[in-house]
C-alpha cells in the first residue's frame, strides 16, 4: 500500500511539474510587435490608425427648416459645420467622443459591427451620450468592421448627424 502512495505521489509531482511548464509558455510576451492598427473610412478617404489614436470625422447639419441655428466657437479642431465625432479602438472597445459648434442636448446613434472572417453580425449596440465607448468583439485573426453612426438633437429637434464612418481592425 506505501509503495502505491508512493508511486502515485511520484507521478502526481510530475503532472504538476509538467502542467506548471506550460503555463510559463502560454504566459511567454510576444517578440514581435503586435500593436493593434485601426483603418477609418471617412467618406471615401481612408486613414490607419495605431491603438489609441483618434480619428476626426464630420457632423452635419440637418435640414430641417431651423434657419436660426448659430454655431460658436470651439477651443477644438472643427471638421464639420456642426462638429466634430472622434473616434478612435484600444483594446475591445470602440470609443468616441463629440464637439458640437451648434446647440444641442443630447445624441443617440448606434454602433454596428461585422465580423467580416466568417460574416456574422457582432450586434447593434444603442449609443448616447457625447462621449463614451461601446464593446467590441475581438476573436483573434479575425477582420471586423463597424459603423458609429447617429443624431445629435436639441430638445426633440434632429440639428446634425454623423458623417458617414467605418472603422476596421484585425484582431
Amino acid at each position: 500500500m506505501k509503495k502505491w502512495k508512493k508511486k502515485l505521489s511520484i507521478l502526481c509531482v510530475f503532472a504538476l511539474l509538467f502542467s506548471l511548464n506550460i503555463t510559463t509558455f502560454a504566459a511567454e510576451t510576444p517578440t514581435t510587435d503586435t500593436a493593434q492598427q485601426y483603418k477609418i473610412f471617412v467618406g471615401d478617404n481612408a486613414i490607419t490608425l495605431k491603438e489609441g489614436e483618434v480619428a476626426e470625422v464630420p457632423m452635419t447639419l440637418i435640414q430641417n427648416g431651423n434657419s436660426d441655428i448659430a454655431t460658436y466657437s470651439s477651443s477644438q479642431t472643427i471638421v464639420g459645420e456642426a462638429g466634430t465625432l472622434k473616434v478612435w479602438g484600444s483594446g475591445h472597445y470602440l470609443y468616441w467622443t463629440i464637439v458640437m459648434n451648434v446647440p444641442v442636448t443630447h445624441f443617440i446613434g448606434t454602433v454596428s459591427s461585422t465580423n467580416m472572417t466568417n460574416g456574422f453580425s457582432s450586434g447593434t449596440t444603442t449609443v448616447t451620450g457625447f462621449s463614451n465607448k461601446c464593446y467590441c468583439a475581438k476573436i483573434s485573426g479575425n477582420y471586423y468592421v463597424a459603423h458609429l453612426n447617429g443624431v445629435a438633437y436639441q430638445g426633440t429637434v434632429a440639428i446634425a448627424k454623423t458623417y458617414p464612418n467605418t472603422i476596421s481592425w484585425k484582431a
